[in-house]
Formats: C-alpha cells, structure tokens, sequence
C-alpha cells in the first residue's frame, strides 16, 4: 500500500508541475499573458498616434476609421484577456487593471508622438513669393483717375488668385481707341514684386521710349489705377502707341533715372529692364 500511495503522489506531483489539458503551467500562462499586454499596448499606441495624425492629414477621415478600428480592437482584446484569465486561472481583476493601465499609458504615449509629428497648419510664405506663387487679385473694371505726377498706390483689397506675372496691364484692352490729349485710364495688377522691384511705364511710339510719371508707377503689389496724360503728339491721328509696362530691378532702376527721356528718348531699355506687359491703343490727338 505504501509503494501504491508513492505511486500515485508522484503521479499527482508530476500532473501539477507539468499542467493538463485544462490549466497549462503556470510559466505558460505569464508567457500569454505577457505577450497579449504587449500587442494590446502596441495596437492601442498606433491607435492614439492614428487618431491625432489623421485630422490634420486627409480631413479627418483616417482619424475616423482608426478610431472605429481602434474601439473594435480593444473590445476583442478585453473579450480575450477574459477568456484567458479562465483558462489560466488568473484573476479576472487583476488582468483587467493590468490591461486597462497598458492601454492608458500607450493611448498617452501614442497620442503625444502623433500630436508631435502633426503637419503643420500655418501658411503662407516667409518672405515676398515668388511670381508663380503670389496671387492675383481681381482688379476694378472703372479704374479712378489719378495724377501723373504721384505714383499710384496699390488698393488695400487682398490678392486671392494665382500669381500669373509682376506685372499686367489689364486695361484697357489691346486696339482701344483713345483721344490723346485726354489720356488713357490704365489697371495694373502687380503681384510678387519683391523690395527692390518696381513697376515703370513708358509710351512706346515711333521707335523710342517716353518715360510716365517720371519714375515708376508702381511700388507695391496689389491693383493700381493710373491714368497716362497724353499720350501721343499734336496732329497724331490713329497713330499706335505701345503702353509698356517694365519691371526694374535696382540696377534698372537706377539705370533708367539718369536718362534724360525729354530731350533724348531711348529706343532701347538698360541692362536689367524687363519688359512685362503691352498694350498697343490708337491714338488720336
């Protein structure tokens, strides 16, 4: 009887060290557990990070589905620690709140790295854009007369479309027909211009240049109306005069301001001078 009941305490002590069918050794069980925290607390952390990113990365779409998928995940994840716990024989409380602080922590952890690594919102450019990149903005069709002798200042109304170039005449439009003596009203949309960049104007007429305004016509970007007086000569009679509009550098700039367009009009710009805009009208004087 006695070697029966060393058989079978054996037989009993090796059942318990090894595990049956039903409850696997305990080493198993931490094993599984470990290793179901870790994917639960990897799930949530991408989850948290997903979340925050994605209303700044596609309107809010990717934060949508993330948090549908991220819900689903941890309803499957608590189901499965329950079931887990039964099967291992761990106390349901206790694997909750270790779950539960797994989550937390990777929710924080994940939520504060996406908050981190969000794009950016702020626009705009730093300095003055360049003239592919500056925009338009829409320009008056009644321009209001203005003196030859002061330079036309830009509206206050903001550029809203795209940048096409510096500089445009807008109007009038190309073969208008216009009484010399009287002038001609212009529009002019300037855009991208940078500090040192302004806008001159000149009456190209019989192969020379003649300086409006006695320096440039524009200095800042926006919309400016300027009425050009006269134009053309006494006895002109439907003779084409070319409104050129130039955009100048610094150098050009400086260039242009020591020709003496009166007595001696060009018939060619300085180096740096770039034309940007014509419009050709015909003048009767």
């Amino acid at each position: 009887m006695a070697n029966g009941d060393e058989a079978a305490s054996t037989a009993a002590g090796s059942t318990s060290g090894a595990g049956d069918a039903t409850h696997p050794p305990m080493a198993i069980s931490r094993l599984l557990m470990t290793a179901y925290v870790a994917v639960t607390g990897v799930v949530a952390a991408f989850g948290g990070a997903a979340a925050l990113v994605g209303p700044f990365a596609d309107g809010g779409k990717t934060a949508t589905v993330m948090t549908v998928v991220l819900m689903a995940v941890l309803v499957l994840l608590v189901a499965g620690v329950l079931a887990l716990a039964r099967v291992v024989h761990i106390r349901i409380t206790g694997s909750i709140g270790v779950l539960a602080g797994v989550v937390a922590v990777a929710l924080a952890l994940g939520g504060t790295i996406g908050f981190l690594l969000r794009p950016s919102n702020s626009g705009g450019h730093a300095g003055p854009p360049s003239a592919s990149q500056t925009p338009v903005g829409s320009v008056s069709t009644a321009p209001t007369a203005t003196s030859t002798s002061a330079v036309a200042s830009a509206s206050a109304s903001a550029s809203t479309g795209p940048c096409i170039k510096p500089l445009t005449i807008t109007s009038p439009a190309d073969g208008a027909k216009i009484v010399g003596h009287a002038g001609v009203a212009l529009t002019i949309a300037a855009c991208g211009l940078t500090a040192d960049e302004t806008g001159w104007l000149f009456d190209y007429q019989g192969g020379t240049y003649g300086l409006d305004n006695g320096g440039p016509v524009v200095t800042a970007n926006g919309t400016i109306p300027f009425v050009d007086t006269p134009v053309g000569e006494t006895g002109d009679v439907d003779q084409e005069v070319t409104l050129t509009l130039v955009l100048a550098d610094s150098a050009c700039s400086s260039a242009l301001s020591k020709i003496d367009f009166d007595n001696n009009p060009p018939s060619t710009l300085p180096a740096g001078c770039r034309i940007e805009s014509r419009v050709s009208v015909s003048e009767t004087y």
